[in-house]
């Protein structure tokens, strides 16, 4: 999950992120270097592969993969403020309110337009 809030991070940070692997080597962290390098690396590859792959999507195979996405980055954001065991619990409840909304709106809509 908190890989997903890494992404964010802009590509000015690349530089940062190599200094900050080399310091891990320097002080015995090879865990903490291996996964900056790795992190800065997938930082220059991924959108070089992903940018053309997205592009080629159509619009409605794209709407679930930004709602995912969207999910995702919710568990992020609530693992870190209510903690890794409460947040699977609050995703599944926000989840299901939107499959709610999502399948009670077209009632709810034909009902206002045959009352109105």
């Amino acid at each position: 999950m908190r890989t997903i809030l890494a992404t964010l991070l802009p590509l000015e940070l690349l530089p940062l992120l190599i200094i900050a692997g080399g310091l891990a080597l320097v002080v015995g962290a090879r865990r903490w270097a291996r996964s900056l390098f790795a992190f800065a690396a997938m930082m220059l590859v991924l959108p070089i592969i992903l940018d053309p792959l997205i592009d080629a999507l159509p619009w409605w195979l794209l709407l679930p993969l930004v709602a995912s996405a969207a999910f995702a980055l919710l568990g992020a954001v609530a693992s870190f403020i209510v903690g890794p065991r409460a947040a699977p619990h609050l995703i599944a409840l926000l989840t299901a309110d939107v499959i709610r909304w999502a399948w009670l709106t077209p009632f709810r809509l034909l009902r206002w337009l045959l009352i109105r």
